[in-house]
């Protein structure tokens, strides 16, 4: 009696399963053969060439079956095929380097060529994506959190500082200070970088109080009705004095007089 291909095959793998640990032995004694091992690659190469299709449809079905994607997701299953990638890894290292390599220069032309082609679209996405509050939230929590680390605390103080101490630095943080100092007073009126530094140019580096010249550099910016008693942060209430006067004035009420020994201007308050 003829048996169907259901049970032929289904009686080789009862056979296979008995006979486990021996055909293994059997299969690995027969690879170790001279010669044989690149047979069988080569054969195994042809053959996929010859039916690449099959195979892939083949595999696709198999992948697909339920018992087969609940089985790759197990820890053993998992760990099987990192094995078999690093064993490749390491009796391939070079062409593996070579096809990597490779790849990475493909994939970047093509990303920057798709980049420059779609720029706009990309940043209108972006933008809008940046201006969702989830988004905002998200980004904000993760900004607090690296930078709470010591070291990257560490770096940026050390960075602002080398910064400061440059020109361009200086004026910077002149204006950027007392942006902060309004905003944190909650006054109204606001002014742009490009004003207080035709107020502060205007000035010539002397300061219309002491009369001292103390260069564009060293002249600081103060409100000419201070904030805690109504000023507003306008450019019109702003004005460029040098540091020692500025921090010598503090918010209270001043006036200066020639002292008629020394000839100096002194400052005197009431």
């Amino acid at each position: 009696m003829s048996m169907s291909a259901e049970e032929r095959k289904k009686r080789a793998h009862n056979y296979y399963l008995r006979n486990r640990e021996k055909l293994l032995k059997k299969h690995k004694e027969y690879y170790q053969r001279p010669g044989v091992r690149e047979k069988v690659i080569e054969y195994q190469h042809n053959y996929y060439k010859i039916n690449k299709e099959t195979i892939r449809k083949r595999s696709k079905e198999y992948r697909q079956r339920p018992e087969v994607i609940v089985h790759q997701k197990t820890p053993e299953a998992k760990e099987r095929r990192r094995e078999i990638k690093r064993r490749y890894r390491q009796r391939h290292r070079e062409k593996v380097l070579e096809y990597d390599h490779q790849r990475y220069r493909t994939k970047t032309d093509y990303w920057k060529k798709w980049y420059l082609a779609n720029r706009e679209e990309i940043r209108a996405k972006q933008r809008q994506h940046a201006a969702k509050p989830e988004s905002k939230a998200k980004k904000s929590a993760y900004t607090r959190e690296y930078q709470a680390k010591p070291e990257v605390h560490e770096r940026d103080l050390a960075k602002s500082r080398a910064w400061k101490k440059t020109p361009k630095g200086r004026r910077n943080a002149v204006y950027y200070n007392e942006r902060r100092r309004a905003r944190m007073s909650s006054v109204p009126g606001s002014f742009t970088k490009e004003e207080w530094l035709k107020v502060r140019d205007a000035t010539g580096g002397v300061c219309p109080f002491c009369g001292r010249n103390v260069g564009l550099e060293k002249m600081s910016m103060d409100h000419i009705i201070p904030l805690s008693k109504g000023g507003t942060n306008y450019i019109s209430n702003i004005r460029a004095i040098c540091r020692n006067c500025n921090s010598a004035i503090g918010n209270r009420p001043y006036m200066y007089q020639t002292n008629e020994k020394t000839g100096k201007r002194e400052r005197i308050y009431c």
